[in-house]
């Protein structure tokens, strides 16, 4: 599970297969989108009976994925017609990494089009969650990383300064939290 150290504007992040490292907030807010999406994959391939080494995702277990997981499992099963089946939604197959990346992309533009909500970025990791099953589902487990990039990528340039407004992933509701009816906001 990776350490954090804050100082000011900074932050060094200790993870357990790495040395310490100093990166900027906005960084560590790309690197933390980075470990909640691939727990959210994981947990999502690990329930279907789809992870295999070939996935190539090691968990991070950092402590704020697992209430992002819970958030998205909530939202997958009262919307479970919205969460399943996107090839066939999508008419499309996921045939390259390219195309998964493309068919991402334009679809999490679309999710934001009307604004930031911590539900919708709750609904980018279940989409992304839906994606990777999709890949695997369809012998493609190898561009499961490439979910995780796109997400990591759309995050970085358009996600990112409402991130850092918000104050980042210690402000998202939880279950514990007063603000939990927040989600949406």
């Amino acid at each position: 599970m990776p350490a954090l150290y804050k100082s000011q504007n900074n932050i060094y992040v200790r993870h357990p297969f790495h040395q310490e490292i100093f990166v900027s907030y906005s960084n560590f807010l790309k690197v933390s989108v980075s470990w909640i999406c691939k727990d959210y994959v994981i947990n999502k391939l690990t329930s279907k009976e789809l992870m295999s080494r070939k996935v190539g995702l090691v968990p991070s277990h950092w402590p704020r994925s697992i209430h992002v997981i819970h958030a998205g499992a909530a939202l997958e099963n009262l919307y479970p017609r919205t969460y399943s089946n996107v090839s066939r939604k999508l008419s499309m197959t996921m045939s390259s990494a390219k195309v998964v990346r493309a068919t991402m992309t334009s679809f999490l533009q679309v999710l934001f089009e009307g604004g930031v909500t911590w539900a919708k970025i709750v609904s980018m990791f279940a989409v992304a969650g839906l994606f990777a099953e999709e890949c695997s589902s369809q012998g493609h487990a190898d561009f499961v990383q490439e979910v995780v990039d796109t997400v990591v990528d759309f995050t970085g340039s358009a996600l990112l300064q409402w991130l850092v407004v918000q104050g980042g992933w210690e402000s998202f509701p939880t279950r514990d939290s007063e603000d939990s009816g927040r989600v949406s906001k």
